[in-house]
């Protein structure tokens, strides 16, 4: 039923028609009651007469109305004239996505970046709310003139009642919620389990926003073919053309975003929309390009309705076979930053001595390389904790990269014989796979700081990049001693374990090196770590904490530029005995990461002291940066969602603690969801962990703030 201007719909004065399509008509209409416009959608007929089509519409609508962000336009009612149903919303001014890229040339890169950074921004917030769109694409995405992204149309996609064939667009009608064997979405910009019909989540919505941002820079859509059947076979079976190859001016982690979006397999895609959109925030806010543009010129005609529909419907390709699932996949517990152009992974280096127990001696190798490599100038380098993640794994190095973020890794062999060392090692550029060098190095075991030098240099040769000095590196960890550093790479091994016996082998270790070479500064420091370990974990006694202070000093006397006697200094003096002293450890924190940009520790304990003192914005920023360089560290995963917790963002803080499965029940995150009403919810998840554990203190007291809430004081 056509209105016309001046009729009504309840409180809803029409002013003019904006436009039509399968889910109905669109019109621009004057809300009586606040006095302000909206855009006013009129239902099908035979939709408004199926009580049950019509029931799934309004709970739709209703979720989708709570979702109060900017990028998202907002449902403000929903309701019925007689025997017409309708849903009022808030109108836009500004042309859709498709019709900006259709109006002229590509956008300038950091326009693109900051139209794709709106969209995940807007589907992280639905996605935490449980809301997953299903039919993202340039016609349901609106950009008003002042450059504000609005998402149109969140949970419509489901109320199609169309089966028309031709076009490009394809959906079926639903009978009831989301269940497998429905295909459902837009042609072009579903995901391959969108097209066989099987169960979608959030990461449907990413393969869409991959191939919008694909169209944003090439000018061409990722999967376009002559007709809708092929166009769904591409989108099962086909690769779109590199990025690289067809927009070279796009940098490389928006190559590899898009590529990750775009993965066939959900599980390959990001592990929370959120991390999306933090990864295209800060490759758009890296993006030399001017932000500047013109603006959308209004129109009158343009609405947050009018490009909602499509013109026809095609018929649903039912036969297309399902696609093949793809061999799984390691995940860590939270998503890798997108690889910076100076980024690298040194991978554990495989034993291949006879000794079993020369294990500490491959390992020792790695640590002083990373450490070494670390000091360069503009280079992130992956963490210790991370790489060793890969320890005895066959691996695929371009997954490796995807999964640290990087560009490059360097992996490598060690066989020791006698007083003889062989090294094998190679750097490959991850995103083409190619060797950038291959080196067999076969030296006495004396010379094995002037090995390490050579694979340092190669590797700073390679990507162009200044090493930190040699004299420096040098002072720090070299001695003369070869039994000295063989005691401290024992002692290394030791410091990565949890048990006490772990702790006194590596005391043990450190005070044999000392002892053997009195200069060694990278050993003094070392002791000095582990007997503050002491003092911290076993014995706090003043005796452990002046032998760590001791020995600390003695490092730094030996080698002002250690970072990790730095590190260790601030560590060791921000304590309560001592009376935190912030300024001091956040200055020692500073100096460590001027001489090592890359030294996670100094970041996770500098964005610690900031937490502590209730700076929440440097603790974030610091804990981030933690995590470009050790994504693995599950500790700085929580304390983001503690910050979260904090600062009121509950459901960022419930979506951070989810990235690690052992904080599904801490006590922080019940607190946050039940901060967001989910109170059963967090109760039943307080009850199962008391299970298990009658003694976690800290659930114990979140379970009784829950019950006394319910009224239930004697529980």
């Amino acid at each position: 039923m056509a209105l016309s201007g001046g009729s009504r719909l309840g409180p809803y004065e029409i002013v003019s028609a904006l436009g039509s399509g399968g889910m109905g008509e669109v019109y621009r209409a004057r809300d009586s009651r606040l006095g302000r416009e909206v855009a006013i959608k009129v239902l099908p007929a035979e939709l408004a007469n199926e009580a049950d089509r019509l029931s799934r519409f309004e709970q739709e609508s209703r979720s989708a109305s709570a979702l109060n962000h900017p990028n998202i336009v907002t449902i403000y009612d929903v309701g019925r004239d007689g025997a017409v149903s309708y849903i009022a919303m808030e109108l836009v001014e500004g042309r859709s996505l498709r019709e900006l890229t259709a109006a002229g040339p590509l956008l300038p890169l950091r326009r693109a970046l900051a139209i794709g950074t709106q969209i995940a921004e807007g589907l992280a917030r639905a996605h935490a709310a449980g809301i997953v769109h299903r039919d993202l694409k340039p016609e349901n995405v609106m950009v008003t003139e002042d450059g504000l992204v609005k998402i149109l149309d969140f949970g419509l996609a489901k109320l199609s009642l169309r089966e028309e064939s031709g076009g490009d667009s394809m959906m079926t009608t639903l009978a009831g919620g989301t269940s497998p064997g429905v295909v459902l979405g837009t042609v072009g910009y579903m995901s391959p389990e969108q097209a066989v019909g099987r169960a979608v989540d959030f990461r449907s919505d990413q393969f869409p926003l991959g191939a919008i941002l694909y169209e944003l820079v090439t000018g061409v859509r990722a999967f376009q073919r002559p007709s809708a059947v092929e166009t769904l076979s591409a989108i099962l079976r086909d690769e779109p053309a590199p990025l690289a190859a067809v927009a070279p001016q796009a940098p490389e982690g928006l190559r590899w975003i898009v590529e990750r979006c775009l993965a066939k397999e959900p599980k390959e895609r990001y592990a929370s929309t959120r991390d999306l959109a933090r990864d295209l925030a800060n490759l758009r806010d890296r993006s030399p390009q001017a932000a500047v543009a013109p603006p959308v010129p209004p129109r009158a005609e343009v609405s947050s309705a009018r490009s909602l529909f499509p013109t026809k419907w095609a018929l649903a390709a039912l036969g297309l076979a399902a696609l093949a699932a793809a061999a799984s996949v390691f995940l860590r517990p939270h998503s890798a930053a997108p690889p910076a152009e100076r980024s690298i992974a040194i991978l554990p280096f495989q034993n291949l001595g006879a000794a079993t127990d020369d294990e500490y001696f491959a390992d020792g190798m790695t640590e002083s390389l990373i450490t070494d490599v670390a000091k360069s100038k503009g280079l992130v380098v992956i963490a210790r904790n991370s790489v060793f993640a890969y320890k005895g794994r066959p691996v695929d190095l371009r997954k490796v990269a995807r999964e640290l973020g990087v560009r490059y890794v360097l992996e490598g062999s060690v066989q020791r014989a006698g007083g003889a060392v062989r090294i094998n090692a190679q750097l490959v550029d991850a995103a083409t796979g190619q060797h950038l060098w291959a080196e067999k190095y076969d030296r006495p075991l004396t010379d094995i700081f002037a090995l390490q030098d050579d694979i340092s240099n190669r590797i700073a040769g390679s990507l162009e990049i200044a090493l930190g000095s040699k004299s420096s590196r040098e002072t720090s960890r070299r001695t003369g001693n070869v039994d000295a550093y063989d005691a401290y790479l024992r002692g290394v091994s030791h410091t990565h374990g949890l048990e006490r016996s772990d702790l006194a082998a590596s005391i043990a270790m450190f005070e044999r090196a000392v002892a053997l070479d009195p200069g060694f500064a990278a050993a003094h420091a070392a002791l000095g770590s582990v007997y503050a370990r002491k003092f911290f974990d076993e014995d706090p006694s003043r005796e452990w904490e002046e032998k760590a202070g001791s020995e600390i000093r003695q490092a730094l006397s030996l080698d002002p530029d250690l970072p990790e006697a730095w590190v260790a200094r601030g560590n060791l003096e921000w304590t309560l005995a001592n009376g935190f002293p912030h300024e001091a450890a956040v200055a020692d924190f500073r100096r460590a990461l001027r001489i090592n940009p890359s030294l996670a520790d100094a970041r996770r304990f500098l964005g610690r002291v900031y937490y502590h003192v209730g700076l929440f914005d440097k603790a974030l920023e610091e804990f981030q940066q933690a995590l470009r360089v050790d994504p693995n560290d599950e500790w700085v995963v929580s304390r983001i969602g503690n910050v979260y917790l904090y600062q009121g963002e509950y459901e960022k803080a419930v979506t951070q603690y989810d990235k690690v499965p052992k904080l599904q029940t801490a006590g922080e995150r019940l607190l946050a969801l039940s901060y967001l009403g989910r109170q059963d919810e967090a109760l039943a998840a307080a009850e199962g962990r008391i299970a298990e554990n009658a003694a976690d203190y800290d659930v114990l007291a979140v379970e009784a703030i829950f019950l006394a809430r319910k009224g239930d004081r004697a529980g």
